[in-house]
Order: structure tokens, then sequence, then C-alpha cells
């Protein structure tokens, strides 16, 4: 259960393999490893979620 203190993932994978960056709530793809290794300068792990949780949050641009 997420409390309102919890801290949610910048980066987030589909079962697909799709990246997104989660941003203000709301899920970015990434179009390419290179433009992730771009955005991950902190080297911050991607979280797995499932098609459910990626259904439930709000869809954003291509990035």
């Amino acid at each position: 259960m997420l409390t309102k203190e919890a801290k949610l993932p910048q980066f987030v994978g589909d079962p697909g393999g799709t990246i997104y960056h989660l941003k203000n709530g709301t899920l970015h793809p990434i179009r390419s490893w290179q433009k992730f290794v771009e955005l991950n300068k902190e080297k911050l792990p991607i979280v797995k979620i499932s098609y459910i949780t990626v259904s439930l949050l709000a869809k954003g641009e291509l990035i």
C-alpha cells in the first residue's frame, strides 16, 4: 500500500519491455534505450509493473 509519503519510481517497465518515465503521475513512453540512458543520469532502477497498473495511470507523450 502506498502512503502519502511514498515516493514513486521515476522509471517503470511493463511486461512487454516498454520503459516509461513516470512524471507527476503520468507515464511517458521512452522511444529508445539511448534516450533512457540520457534521462537516467542517476542510474535509477527500472521498476517492473503489470499491464493493469499501466492501464490505471495517465499516458503522456512519447519521449
